[in-house]
């Protein structure tokens, strides 16, 4: 069993990166500390996908739209990346 003292220290060290410097995302709202996934664009239409036919009654009544920006990880809802058009396109399909 591990005492409590070198749980934390352990925990701690594991949450900071084990003492690395942490990027400045003082404005970061959403994901702070965290490197944005780098995923294929297939793999991120498959999510997506998936995460609208979990959400939604896909019926032939069902009308989704998608913004062309991705949410910005700031406050600054303009600052967002453009959708990838290979993106945009795998999800009409």
């Amino acid at each position: 069993m591990i005492p409590l003292r070198r749980a934390g220290l352990a925990t701690a060290l594991v949450l900071t990166g084990c003492g690395g410097a942490a990027p400045d995302d003082a404005n970061v709202v959403r994901g702070r500390g965290l490197a944005p996934a780098r995923l294929p664009v297939a793999t991120e239409a498959a999510i997506i996908a998936a995460a609208a036919r979990a959400t939604f009654d896909a019926s032939p009544e069902l009308v989704l739209r998608l913004h062309p920006l991705r949410l910005p990880r700031t406050n600054d809802a303009s600052a967002g990346d453009s959708v990838p058009a290979e993106l945009a396109r795998r999800l009409r399909e």
